[in-house]
This record gives structure tokens, C-alpha cells and sequence, in this order.
């Protein structure tokens, strides 16, 4: 037999506070009704309903898949959702695992940082030349993508082969709406996945981005990031002038990024 309880009941018998017992309700997450003093009064088999939703609270499950997940009658969807929270959660994980060995390799005292990258677009050109030389290849590519009226942000350059005489490839992040064909190829197009890197900003001539690369990937073994892409130069700010290496530690989805 079911019995009405006061706000100030449920709470004691959940430890949930009434404050956020009255948001769930405003959230059609609970229900209540009113007695005749005008007090809002609940039917105790809320109490375990309840406890289940402040317990997906607490694991940031969305209200919304809450509602959705109190509202299902399929037994076999709900084990979906579950199994969609629980994957979610891996992925938390690990994200809190990368942020963890940021803060314990000692890295404030290092100019390396954890950048978070956005999915984009990349239009690839390959060059060949001398350590220093590439800065007018750059700049050439540049204009041809100017002649087009094509957009860019950064700009990337990614090491192929080679010691003292370079293959490379040079690539521009452009929007994913272009039309490909006003552009002179060969050129190849990379949607790079959404990741954090670990970025080394560097000021020193180009000619000694030999030692940022040594020095980006020596830290990076030291306190075991494994890459999960290349590493390469970053160039952006007014004509390219500032630069860093970056390294992909982490890819992220989109999901964990809202």
C-alpha cells in the first residue's frame, strides 16, 4: 500500500537534499502532489526512483537520457543505454587519466602544455627542401590558396623523409565546404580527428627545430605518452611568424567534448 511522505521525510530517507529533490521534479524527473495544508507530498515508492537518479546524477549521466531511461518499458533499450553510459564513462576516464599525467610529469615547470585540437580539414601539399627553406614555401601555397579566395586558419608542416635535403608535406586548414576543383593538384585532403596534443612552443631559428623535436618527443617518452599521430610544426599569427610542435597523445570524440 503506497503512503504519502513530506519533502523533509524523502530526504532523510534518501539523504538528498530538498533543494535538489525540487529540481528533479521541475525536471518531470519525480512527481508530487499536494495535501490539504498545501505541502508537497510524495508517494514513498519514489524513494528507490529517486536514489537511482541521484546516483546517474552523480556519474554526469544527462537528464535528458535520465528521463528517457525512466520513461523506456523495453528492457533491451534500457541495457543499450546503460551500455552507451558505461562507454562514456571509459572515455571520461581515460581523459582524466591524460589530464593526471600532464599534472604528475612535472610539466608546469616545462613550456609544455596540453592543447585541445578540433576536428579539421587539411589540404596537403607536398614540397621538397633544406631545413630553413620551407618558410617561402609556405608562403607560396599561401598565395595560391588566396588567388582562390580560399580561406585558411594554421598552417601545418609534417617532416616525410629525408636528413639535410627534406620531403615534407605543407597543409592549410580550410574549410569543408570548398570547392576542391579551382585548386591545382597534386594535392591530398586529410580530415584530422578531433585529439589533445602536447604542444612545445618554439622561438628559436628554424634551422634548430631539430632540438624542439628531441626535446618534445624526449619528454614525451620520459613520461609515457604514446602518440597517436604525427608530430609536426603548427604556424599561425600574422603571416605564419609563431610556430610549435605538437604531438598527438589522445583522440577525442565528439561526445566528450560537449
Amino acid at each position: 500500500m503506497k503512503h504519502s511522505i513530506t519533502i523533509k521525510e524523502l530526504s532523510k530517507k534518501t539523504g538528498i537534499s530538498p533543494s535538489a529533490i525540487r529540481f528533479y521534479e521541475t525536471k518531470d524527473l519525480i512527481r508530487s502532489n499536494r495535501n490539504m495544508s498545501g505541502y508537497r507530498v510524495y508517494e514513498d515508492d519514489q524513494i528507490e526512483m529517486l536514489k537511482l537518479i541521484a546516483s546517474l546524477r552523480l556519474i554526469n549521466v544527462p537528464l535528458k537520457d535520465i528521463q528517457r531511461y525512466l520513461l523506456e518499458k523495453d528492457n533491451f533499450r534500457k541495457h543499450e543505454m546503460v551500455t552507451v553510459w558505461k562507454s562514456n564513462l571509459e572515455k571520461q576516464r581515460k581523459l582524466l587519466d591524460v589530464s593526471y599525467r600532464f599534472l604528475d610529469s612535472n610539466s608546469l615547470n616545462e613550456p609544455i602544455y596540453l592543447k585541445e585540437k578540433s576536428e579539421e580539414v587539411i589540404i596537403w601539399f607536398d614540397s621538397e627542401g633544406e631545413v630553413g627553406e620551407f618558410g617561402e614555401h609556405i608562403k607560396a601555397k599561401a598565395k595560391l590558396l588566396k588567388r582562390r579566395n580560399i580561406t585558411f586558419e594554421n598552417c601545418y608542416l609534417r617532416y616525410l623523409s629525408g636528413d639535410h635535403f627534406l620531403k615534407v608535406r605543407i597543409g592549410f586548414v580550410i574549410d569543408s565546404k570548398v570547392d576542391l576543383e579551382q585548386i591545382e593538384r597534386p594535392f591530398t585532403i586529410e580530415i584530422m580527428q578531433p585529439c589533445i596534443v602536447l604542444a612545445l612552443p618554439f622561438k628559436e631559428s628554424i634551422k634548430l627545430v631539430k632540438s624542439g623535436y628531441l626535446k618534445l618527443l624526449g619528454y614525451a617518452n620520459e613520461n609515457e605518452w604514446i602518440p597517436v599521430g604525427s608530430i609536426m610544426e603548427c604556424y599561425y599569427g600574422n603571416d605564419f611568424m609563431e610556430m610549435e610542435i605538437i604531438l598527438p597523445v589522445f583522440h577525442l570524440e565528439e561526445e566528450e567534448r560537449k
